[in-house]
């Protein structure tokens, strides 16, 4: 479970960084960058809460996959 917890953090730590390097991007890319980032927080805590077979990196790359496309769908 500690385990768990250490890579849940570090997904989540590792969006909100890679969130900071977003300058002088266009509505469309902020808001897939933005859906990315929400989703992979929401999938990384799914995953970590239903267990799963795969568990947390699953859950927080399906939620960045569907994030960023939510996010570009937004801005057209």
């Amino acid at each position: 479970m500690k385990s768990l917890n250490i890579i849940t953090t570090a997904v989540i730590l590792s969006s909100i960084t890679l969130s900071g390097c977003a300058n002088n991007l266009n509505t469309t890319q902020q808001n897939t960058l933005g859906g990315a980032v929400l989703g992979t927080a929401v999938g990384a805590g799914i995953g970590a809460v239903t267990g799963g077979s795969h568990g947390v990196g699953t859950g927080a790359a399906i939620g960045a996959a569907a994030g960023a496309v939510g996010g570009a769908m937004i801005s057209d």
